[in-house]
């Protein structure tokens, strides 16, 4: 992809289904595609060539309505990104992030020296968020073959997703939506030792499966505020092996020995069991987290 030039814009106020959905010409656009939905957090548009691909324009809009309580700490609010059934991708930079936390939240769970003991401190705070998210990217390039254009966004109560796009040679093909999207946070990962605060978090030995349906996509991270390192691991339902080390400090982000890239790199794979292992320690609501959705590809 080159020549690639992305303006993104943000405007917020603080079982999966698979089904043809036709394109339009609106708004200045070639083709313009949204969801059905009125729970669709996640959107999936299939496009293809025999030869390499130009698009002059690809917009996309996110519109979300959100009014609950959550204890959520920081999770990215939405993600939009290209995948080609090649295994390459483009992510766009991150738009925003969701802090949630106070110093009185505070987690603990323990499972060694014959101890098995958890609390939680986790203060529910009630959330509205109404807004949109929006994305223009501008001369993208994809090498010949099939590519995907997916946008999701976290849990919500109500969200509408529309993706345009102009000066195409590209064939369109179909569109898939669906509001299986998920977040899980250090808490829900079982560990020898968990503990989660503002000033200090640890997770020692902390293992979550996840149980897919169709398809697995999303992305594992470990952001810290201030500073931080983390191991993580997962293993795909066929037995395959990814790990990554993240070093974090305030003014730089490493990534040591990794088999994949947190936070940009989409992961994607069949229905079945997922293993995710962490080993971390930051300073300053650091989180680990996986942003993912059960899928359907077009």
């Amino acid at each position: 992809m080159k020549g690639l030039f992305v303006v993104i814009t943000v405007f917020f106020v603080i079982s999966g289904t698979s089904a043809s959905i036709p394109f339009s010409t609106s708004d200045n656009f070639s083709y313009c595609v949204e969801t059905e939905g009125e729970n669709s957090n996640w959107f999936i548009v299939e496009i293809h060539a025999n030869e390499t691909i130009h698009i002059d324009e690809i917009y996309v809009n996110m519109a979300i309505d959100v009014n609950s309580s959550i204890s959520r700490w920081c999770v990215f609010l939405e993600r939009f990104f290209i995948i080609g059934e090649n295994g390459k991708w483009w992510v766009p930079p991150m738009v925003l992030m969701f802090k949630q936390g106070s110093f009185l939240d505070w987690y603990f769970q323990i499972d060694m020296f014959g101890m098995n003991f958890s609390y939680s401190h986790l203060i529910k705070k009630p959330v509205e968020t109404h807004g949109s998210s929006i994305y223009h990217v501008y001369n993208v390039s994809l090498a010949p073959g099939k590519w995907y254009l997916v946008s999701m966004i976290f849990p919500t109560n109500k969200s509408h997703i529309k993706i345009c796009i102009n000066g195409t040679n590209a064939k369109l093909g179909n569109a898939t939506e669906g509001s299986t999207s998920f977040i899980l946070e250090n808490e829900d990962f079982h560990a020898k030792l968990n503990f989660k605060s503002i000033p200090l978090s640890i997770i020692l030995d902390g293992r979550k499966k996840i149980h897919i349906n169709n398809t697995f996509i999303g992305f594992f991270y470990a952001p810290a505020s201030i500073a931080g390192v983390a191991h993580l691991k997962f293993i795909t339902p066929d037995g395959e092996e990814k790990e990554a080390i993240i070093w974090e400090t305030p003014r730089k982000f490493y990534i040591k020995n990794g088999d994949f890239i947190p936070i940009f790199e989409p992961i994607v794979g069949k229905n079945g069991e997922w293993k995710f292992y962490v080993n971390m320690a930051g300073i300053g609501m650091a989180t680990v987290n996986i942003f993912a959705a059960d899928v359907i590809f077009p």
